[in-house]
C-alpha cells in the first residue's frame, strides 16, 4: 500500500502528521503560523532530520503570504527576520533545522538587499519551499536505492530512530527502502527498538512496517545489546541527526549502545545519511551537546535524565550511507574527507538555485 505523506501544504496551512496518535489512528497537526509549527518542534511533535527542515521552509512561505496584505513592506521583512529566529529557537541545537534557518536567512537578506516588494518575496520564498523539498526527496529517494540494493535476500536487519515516511519529506529512507526490497522478492525481517523517550520505533516505525506487511518485531530498548550478541543479524541502520568533521555522529537515543554492541559482535553498522547534517564547525561528539527533556519524572515520581539524542564515535560505523553511494572508511579513506564534500554540496544548490532563472523569473 501507499503510505500517507509526512506533511500536507496549502495556500493557508501545513498540516504534519501527528504521530503521538498512532498505532490506533493516523491524525495530523495542522499550522497557520509559524508560532505554533516552533511550539511543536520544541516539544518533539516534529521531528525527523527531512521533515523537520521541509516544514520550516514551507512555514517561513507561509507567513510571508499570511502577512502580505497587512502589514508594509519593512514590517512585512520584519516579520520574516522574526519568524526565522523563533524557529532557530525552538530546537538550537538540532542541526539540520539550524543549516534550513541558515539557507533561508540569506535568502531573506537577498531578497531585502535587492529589493523585492511583498509579492515578489512571497513567489520567491514559496519557490525556494519547493525547491528543499524537491532536493530532500531526491536524496531520500537516492538513499532508499543504495540501501535496497544492500540488502540480501533472507536478511535481518535493526532499523533505529526516525527514518520511516512518517518523519521524512518524501517515501524515507528506509522504509522505502525495505518496502522495495520486499516488492523485489527478497525476504526481510526487521527488529525495531522501542526508541525511548519519543517512541518512534513502537509508534512509527512499526506503524508503517505493518500497513506494508513487513516482517517486524518490537524490542524494549534494554533488551537490545543482548540481542546483538547473541542473535544473528545482517546490520543495523541508523539516522544521522549530525555529522562531524571527523565521522562522529549524534543520533537517536539508544544508538550507543547499540553500536558498541555491534562492534563487538561483528555487525556493521551503518549511519545513514543526509546532506544538511554534515556539520564542518563541530569536531567531533565532543561538540555535540545532548538535547534533554526537562522535568522528566519515573512513575515513583524521582526525577530522572532523559534525552532525545545519543552519539556514536566514528571508529564503530561500519560505514556513511549517502545520496552518492556508500562511503566505507576502512575503504574509501577517513571520515573527514566525506563531510566537506556533502556540506558543500546541500549548500551550493539552494545558494546557486536563489540567483537562477528559475527562481527570479518574476523579478527579472
Amino acid at each position: 500500500m501507499s503510505l500517507p505523506s509526512a506533511i500536507v501544504v496549502s495556500d493557508d496551512a501545513i498540516e504534519v502528521a501527528d504521530c503521538r496518535s498512532l498505532p490506533k489512528c493516523l491524525q495530523y497537526l495542522r499550522f497557520t503560523s509559524v508560532n505554533p509549527l516552533a511550539q511543536a518542534l520544541r516539544d518533539y511533535l516534529v521531528y525527523g532530520p527531512s521533515l523537520m527542515p521541509l516544514a520550516v521552509a514551507h512555514a517561513v512561505a507561509l507567513e510571508a503570504r499570511q502577512h502580505s496584505a497587512s502589514t508594509s513592506i519593512a514590517g512585512f521583512r520584519y516579520t520574516l527576520q522574526e519568524s526565522l529566529y523563533t524557529l532557530r529557537a525552538a530546537r538550537p541545537q538540532f542541526r539540520p533545522l539550524i543549516f534550513c534557518v541558515e539557507q533561508l536567512s540569506s535568502v531573506v537578506r537577498y531578497l531585502i538587499e535587492n529589493n523585492f516588494d511583498v509579492e515578489q518575496s512571497c513567489r520567491t520564498l514559496s519557490r525556494v519551499a519547493a525547491f528543499v523539498e524537491r532536493l530532500l526527496i531526491e536524496e531520500e529517494t537516492a538513499i532508499a536505492g543504495i540501501i535496497k540494493e544492500m540488502i540480501p535476500d533472507n536478511s535481518r536487519l535493526m532499523v533505529l530512530g526516525a527514518c520511516g515516511r512518517l518523519t521524512s519529506a518524501g517515501v524515507g529512507t528506509v522504509t522505502g527502502a525495505i518496502t522495495a526490497a520486499r516488492d523485489e522478492g527478497k525476504k526481510v525481517r526487521v527488529t525495531i527498538p522501542q526508541s525511548y523517550p519519543l517512541m518512534s520505533g513502537s509508534r512509527v516505525l512499526s506503524w508503517e512496517l505493518a500497513q506494508e506487511k513487513i516482517d517486524y518485531e518490537l524490542v524494549i530498548d534494554e533488551l537490545v545489546p543482548t540481542l546483538m550478541l547473541t542473535e544473528k543479524f545482517d546490520g543495523v541502520l541508523c539516522p544521522v541527526n549530525r555529522l562531524c568533521r571527523n565521522g562522529d555522529i549524534s543520533t537517536t537515543s539508544g544508538a550507543t549502545a547499540v553500536a558498541f554492541a555491534c562492534k563487538a559482535a561483528g555487525i556493521p553498522f551503518y549511519a545513514v545519511t543526509l546532506n544538511l547534517t554534515a556539520d564542518l564547525s563541530s569536531g567531533s561528539l565532543k561538540d555535540c551537546p545532548l538535547e534533554e527533556f526537562e522535568h522528566v519524572q519515573d512513575s515513583t515520581g524521582c526525577r530522572m535524565r532523559a534525552a532525545i539524542n545519543n552519539v556514536v564515535p566514528a571508529e564503530l560505523i561500519t560505514g556513511y550511507i549517502t545520496r552518492y553511494g556508500l562511503f566505507a572508511p576502512r575503504v574509501n579513506g577517513t571520515a573527514e574527507q566525506l563531510v566537506p564534500i556533502l556540506a558543500g554540496r546541500i549548500e551550493h544548490p539552494i545558494q546557486d538555485y536563489i540567483h537562477s532563472s528559475e527562481c527570479l523569473e518574476e523579478k527579472m
